[in-house]
């Protein structure tokens, strides 16, 4: 059984949907096509900057470069190293300068690279490292120092030490004017610890960490991204978190082998600020699109489902009360208005249509009423037809035609006594014979009166009758059924196909017109035994049930004959009821079922029929008021 949804719930269904939708197309473009474009943002400035923190880095390094140029490139350090300056300690190497230009190392070694005066500090800690122990040989720690092949050769670098990762300068020792020869090598360095990472930290505004890039020493996160850096796949690694994108890069030594793992961790400030935005925008446009759906909504049902629910309630009315004279009166000059003038100007006309079927069917009634009368005066007629047809062959023939010539021959003188006695003999029998004649004429004349009295007691019983309300009685479903079918032809052979259910016993006592209903039945089951002849069934079957219903505020009384004999085809179910119509072979009939119809219709009632198939039974339902 299908359900019915109303107008306004689809019209909600459908906004609601295009809501839905347009908010769900809304996130997917921003999570999927403005948000990572927020992200890119926050990788690029994560890679300025690592960027920045690489440049700060190398920035450090050019200082100690500079630094170490002025040096190395000096008259009295060349003297120093040369033996001709042994103040040169005394007046420069000793106070704060390292402290103050931020210097761990400051290395002198001569030409064979001996270390000729050197001093290691650790500024965190503010102690010296003893040379003895930093350079247990005089020798420099690593070989690539030294290495100078020209007088404007330099090394600079980063390079791994036992007390931490350094930035270090080395130039040959030459005079203030670059010139030779070269008196030895001078080595300048500065640790990149943490102190010098929190600088790099107050100078690039971000995080920055160093780890050693050996594998052993990386906290285990950080395994997965050093071997990537150092396999190749990138010069810059991004790993991203909630709250900040973590750019990873390799620091390599003066050799060129990974000796640092930088890491500069870049807040998500565009990812927060793009999160935020499309959080807003999505509530704009929520706020948006649920305010024009409430407007589409508001403008739809005022001025659509509102009159269309107004029309279809009015429809409804007109098509349960059939009350064709109430209009809807509006005056609106749209479509809906359009529909209500022209329902309206449809109800006018079947008003129209509707006293004309009515006339229509009134003159049916008297011509079917008529055409009974008539039916039944034509039976009355045949037999008076009859009657004064032999009444008038023997009037016309009468007995003793020649009975005026023996009377004038007996008036004679001169006849004999056996002629006159044969003539008294032939005149007393033709007056027998007449007297008995006359006697017959009187009783057939007498049927012939008694013939037109019944002829006129139909007349006036026709009259009575359609002067007269019909008579109500008081009785029950069951007697009513039973009646039926003791009219029913050769009803004793039919009685076992009919299976009566105790719902009709149920129903108990009814007030209607009890011969009027049973005339009613009784066609119905005449049909059904007729139709399961038609189907040559060894065994019918023909199911009476009974139920009670409520059509609007109207009780009926429900009556459902179903047979087993050969349907109705779909195409004549609603054609069975006019009259004429017969599925009798010799094709008479077709006032049965019409006279039903026509009958319950008076009583207010109803008749309908249902079949499947041409072969699968038929079920008649009869609606009764109570």
């Amino acid at each position: 059984m299908s359900t019915t949804v109303s107008l306004r719930t689809k019209v909600l269904v459908v906004l609601g949907t295009l809501l839905m939708t347009y908010l769900g197309l809304s996130q997917i473009t921003m999570n999927y096509v403005m948000f990572p474009v927020f992200q890119q943002l926050d990788q690029e400035s994560a890679a300025k900057n690592m960027t920045r923190v690489e440049e700060l880095i190398a920035d450090d390094l050019k200082t100690v470069e500079k630094i170490n140029l002025n040096w190395s490139h000096w008259d009295e350090t060349h003297q120093f190293l040369s033996g001709s300056n042994p103040a040169y300690v005394a007046t420069n190497l000793e106070g704060s300068w390292m402290r103050d230009n931020e210097l761990n190392m400051m290395l002198f070694f001569d030409p064979s690279e001996r270390l000729v005066w050197g001093r290691l500090a650790s500024l965190k800690e503010n102690r010296e490292i003893p040379m003895a122990a930093a350079f247990p040989a005089g020798r420099p720690p690593n070989a690539l120092m030294m290495s100078h092949a020209s007088l404007d050769s330099s090394i600079k670098g980063l390079l791994g030490t036992e007390w931490g990762p350094m930035l270090i300068s080395s130039f040959p020792i030459l005079t203030t004017n670059h010139e030779g020869p070269v008196a030895g090598t001078c080595v300048f360095g500065r640790f990149l610890d943490r102190k010098h990472t929190a600088a790099l930290e107050e100078r690039s505004k971000v995080n920055v960490a160093v780890y050693s890039a050996i594998a052993a020493a990386l906290p285990e996160p950080y395994k997965a991204t050093a071997r990537s850096l150092k396999a190749g796949k990138a010069a810059v690694e991004y790993v991203e978190t909630d709250q900040v994108v973590r750019a990873f890069s390799l620091l390599r030594d003066i050799h060129g082998k990974p000796l640092l793992l930088l890491r500069v961790d870049t807040p998500r400030g565009a990812t927060a600020v793009g999160a935020q935005t499309i959080r807003a925008a999505l509530f704009s446009l929520l706020m948006a699109s649920a305010l024009v759906v409430l407007v589409v909504w508001l403008l739809l049902r005022y001025m659509i489902l509102a009159p269309i629910l107004t029309l279809t309630r009015h429809v409804l009315y007109v098509g349960e009360s059939g009350d064709l004279t109430k209009h809807l009166m509006t005056a609106r000059h749209d479509e809906v208005g359009t529909l209500e003038r022209e329902f309206k100007q449809m109800q006018d006309r079947l008003a129209i249509a509707k006293r004309t079927i009515l006339m229509h069917s009134y003159k049916a009634g008297i011509a079917d009423s008529a055409a009974g009368v008539l039916h039944n005066i034509r039976n009355a007629l045949t037999p008076l037809t009859s009657q004064l047809g032999q009444l008038i062959s023997k009037l016309r023939e009468p007995p003793g035609l020649r009975l005026p010539t023996a009377v004038q021959e007996l008036g004679g003188m001169e006849i004999p006594e056996d002629r006159r006695r044969k003539l008294i003999e032939y005149a007393q029998l033709a007056l027998k014979q007449h007297a008995h004649q006359r006697q017959q004429a009187i009783e057939e004349i007498y049927q012939t009166l008694q013939h037109l009295a019944h002829i006129e007691q139909i007349i006036t019983d026709q009259e009575r009758l359609s002067r007269s309300d019909p008579i109500i009685e008081s009785t029950t479903l069951a007697a009513i059924v039973d009646e039926a079918i003791s009219l029913l032809p050769d009803h004793a052979a039919i009685r076992p196909w009919i299976q009566i259910d105790p719902s009709v016993e149920v129903v108990g006592t009814i007030a209607t017109r009890r011969i009027a209903l049973v005339q009613v039945i009784t066609n119905v089951l005449l049909n059904a035994v007729e139709a399961i002849r038609r189907a040559r069934r060894v065994a019918g079957i023909i199911q009476v049930t009974a139920e009670h219903e409520k059509t609007g505020a109207e009780s009926m009384l429900r009556v459902t004959i179903g047979d087993n004999g050969a349907g109705i085809e779909p195409g004549h179910q609603q054609t069975i009821f006019q009259r004429g119509y017969t599925t009798k072979a010799n094709g008479k009939g077709g006032l049965g079922l019409h006279w039903c119809a026509n009958t319950l219709n008076s009583m207010g009632g109803k008749i309908s029929v249902e079949s499947a198939d041409a072969m699968q039974g038929t079920v008649f339902h009869i609606l009764i008021p109570l």
